[in-house]
């Protein structure tokens, strides 16, 4: 099968030699090294594989270069953007930042992100034009949304790189916005009861917002 940068990514090859390069590279107590700064990579959501020489459409269907492990370094998001933008010719990723409210996300999100990245996070846009998430202004937030997708999509203005965080407990919501921007997905997988702890320290009812995204949740496939 021939594959373009964005399918190769999504590919069965590609899913079972990082998860092998993940589990071999780690140190004999069970911890893996981010093999640009040195520290350990504490959340598996928060590795990357690397190529060394970076994919391109000339390049991607090379085996030597795609699946070899040689070419591949396990390094931290933020790593991985610092060394792409250290070297020019800098290509711009687009994350798709996705997970139980709670989870997580915002926070990663304030921890990897470079100075010049765009951050769109429904979340913060809600907080910007209403102090207590009324539905009532849901098709605000929506259109304030929708305008930043499209700008992201068009690559509208100078930012390096774009973060999209949302919940999408539905794979097919997320797997298309995906698709439509090649953009990469980052789970943010939090166990239900630590969203549900850390939602008894937000505003009234935020834990029942948790749980609908429970109960709509669809897994990420696998294979």
């Amino acid at each position: 099968m021939f594959y373009d940068t964005f399918s190769f990514y999504r590919s069965k090859e590609w899913e079972t030699l990082r998860a092998a390069i993940c589990m071999e590279r780690r140190n004999d107590s069970g911890d893996l090294i981010c093999e640009h700064c040195g520290r350990t990579i504490d959340r598996s959501y928060d590795s990357i594989c690397h190529h060394k020489v970076e994919l391109t459409e000339s390049n991607v269907n090379d085996v030597n270069i795609s699946l070899n492990p040689e070419n591949i370094a396990v390094v931290h998001h933020r790593c991985h953007n610092e060394i792409h933008k250290r070297f020019g010719s800098y290509t711009r990723h687009i994350y798709i930042v996705w997970g139980s409210p709670c989870a997580g996300k915002t926070t990663f999100v304030e921890q990897n992100a470079l100075k010049d990245d765009l951050i769109v996070d429904i979340d913060k846009i809600y907080a910007a034009i209403n102090t207590s998430r009324s539905n009532r202004v849901y098709a605000n937030v929506m259109m304030i949304y929708r305008q930043m997708i499209d700008m992201i999509k068009t690559r509208n203005g100078r930012w390096v790189n774009a973060w999209i965080v949302r919940g999408f407990p539905l794979s097919v919501d997320r797997e298309r916005l995906a698709a439509e921007l090649g953009a990469e997905l980052i789970h943010i997988d939090t166990d239900k009861e630590v969203c549900l702890a850390r939602a008894m320290n937000r505003q009234k009812d935020y834990e029942e917002i948790v749980e609908d995204w429970w109960t709509k949740f669809i897994p990420p496939r696998v294979g």
